[in-house]
């Protein structure tokens, strides 16, 4: 790739060192790299590794922090590519500050792409279609519950003990 290539980051991230034997970045890996070679894009992985997105210690403490903070002081180009898995992988807070992580994103530049789906959000398409706005709501909801249900259960447990 030449210097003026456009940069696509894959942001991989598992909330538990319990997942790291897992598939879970081999299956964010591959995903992210179809879409770059699709695209003809320059690939560059970012991990955060055990680090949780529900209370959204990724996006301040973590490698998306940093990635963030990259972007805006002009250390990474903001016409890059964001690829992940889905949006649950960037944050799993509720959806009023998933929808401002993600907001900012766009509003810095930067273009994600979520694998599973090949649904690109940018400045060009969010505004553009109302089912975008939906759909990415959806999701924050989806995440976040979940990992809700997931922090109920386990801190729920332990305090039973």
């Amino acid at each position: 790739m030449n210097e003026n290539s456009i940069k696509c980051f894959s942001y991989q991230r598992y909330s538990s060192t319990a997942q790291a034997d897992g598939t879970s970045i081999a299956r964010q890996s591959s995903i992210a790299q179809r879409v770059a070679k699709e695209n003809g894009l320059e690939y560059v992985e970012i991990f955060d590794r055990g680090v949780s997105a529900y209370k959204g210690k990724n996006s301040v403490d973590g490698k998306l922090g940093e990635f963030i903070g990259d972007v805006r002081n002009n250390r990474i180009p903001n016409n890059c590519w964001l690829i992940v898995e889905n949006l649950d992988r960037l944050t799993r807070q509720n959806p009023y500050k998933a929808f401002a992580l993600i907001s900012d994103l766009i509003e810095l530049g930067v273009t994600i792409v979520t694998g599973n789906d090949n649904k690109k959000y940018s400045r060009d398409t969010v505004g553009d279609d109302l089912g975008d706005l939906f759909t990415m709501i959806l999701e924050f909801t989806r995440g976040h519950n979940e990992s809700k249900v997931k922090s109920l259960r386990t801190y729920g447990h332990a305090t039973e003990i």
